[in-house]
């Protein structure tokens, strides 16, 4: 087999374990057989994985995204072009499947970044809409929270996503919010002049 993205051959080799897989030395990435990895998938114990984690993974360890991420290739086996779905990590890259025969390529470093982030064993649900959908949610909060930062410096801004957390976990957390919005309508000089 021909690696999909520098045409040299692909190697035997090995991915977390006990995973066949075929390697090219030239550009590092690795081909997993489609129905290999189902059969090794399924004697996995799969971890929940919570997408804020993924957004924030420190990726700098590696190479990412690797040089040959930027193109698709064609599959090694039935020669189809590569489906592309985008892992949200910081800095992003993209892992590439066959819709024909479910083999799924690797360029250098996805295959661990996957595995530190516990998706190597569920990487169908990445590109699933709920999973797609949880990530822009946790995306939207992570942005929330830096425009809290912004206006109110890192001390203040701590205490109120601390508060936010206790209140989350009140019966009737949403009185003290409803109060805290009264209270700062009517005591706000902000609020007040804004009135005038």
């Amino acid at each position: 087999m021909q690696c999909p993205k520098c045409k040299e051959l692909l190697t035997n080799s090995q991915l977390f374990g006990s995973l066949k897989a075929d390697a090219c030395t030239n550009c590092a990435g690795q081909w997993v057989d489609g129905d290999e990895y189902q059969q090794w998938r399924l004697a996995q114990t799969r971890a929940t994985v919570d997408p804020m984690r993924v957004l924030r993974t420190n990726l700098t360890a590696y190479q990412v995204p690797a040089a040959t991420d930027t193109k698709t290739g064609l599959c090694p086996v039935c020669q189809r072009i590569l489906s592309r779905t985008r892992v949200s990590t910081e800095p992003f890259f993209y892992l590439e499947q066959c819709l024909s025969c479910n083999g799924v390529w690797f360029d250098q470093d996805e295959a661990a970044i996957l595995q530190q982030l516990k998706l190597h064993d569920q990487i169908e649900i990445l590109s699933s809409g709920s999973w797609q959908s949880q990530i822009r949610s946790a995306q939207m909060l992570l942005n929330e929270k830096e425009a809290v930062i912004e206006k109110l410096g890192i001390d203040i801004a701590q205490q109120v996503f601390e508060l936010a957390e206790i209140l989350t976990d009140q019966p009737n957390g949403d009185f003290a919010v409803a109060y805290l919005m009264r209270r700062f309508e009517r005591d706000s000089p902000f609020m007040q002049q804004s009135q005038v």
